[in-house]
C-alpha cells in the first residue's frame, strides 16, 4: 500500500475509532448503577464455556507473544546458516602440482 494511502487510512480511522468509543461510553456513564440488584443464577454450561473462552483467549496471546519472540531467533538463524553455506569450503591446497 503506498504511503499516502496508509496516512489516509489512518486519518480517518482515527475519529471514527474515537466515535466508537464514545457511543459505547456514553450509555454506561450515564446509567445508575447504585441501584442495580441482579440476582441471577449462572449455570455450569455457561460458566464453563466462559471459562474456556477465557482459556483460549490467554492461550492465543501467549502463543502470540512465544511467536514474537521466536520469529526473529529463527530468522537470525536461518541467515547464520545460509552464510555458512554460501562461504568457500577450504580444501587446504595451494593450488601448485
Amino acid at each position: 500500500m503506498p504511503p499516502h494511502r496508509l496516512l489516509r487510512a489512518r486519518v480517518i480511522a482515527t475519529p471514527v475509532v474515537f466515535l466508537c468509543l464514545v457511543a459505547f461510553a456514553i450509555p454506561l456513564a450515564a446509567s445508575d448503577f447504585s441501584e442495580v440488584s441482579v440476582l441471577a443464577y449462572v449455570g455450569p454450561g455457561a460458566g464453563l464455556g466462559m471459562i474456556g473462552s477465557l482459556l483460549a483467549v490467554l492461550a492465543a496471546v501467549v502463543i502470540g507473544v512465544i511467536g514474537l519472540v521466536l520469529y526473529p531467533i529463527t530468522l537470525i538463524r536461518k541467515m547464520l546458516r545460509k552464510q555458512k553455506v554460501t562461504q568457500p569450503a577450504e580444501t587446504g591446497q595451494t593450488g601448485a602440482k
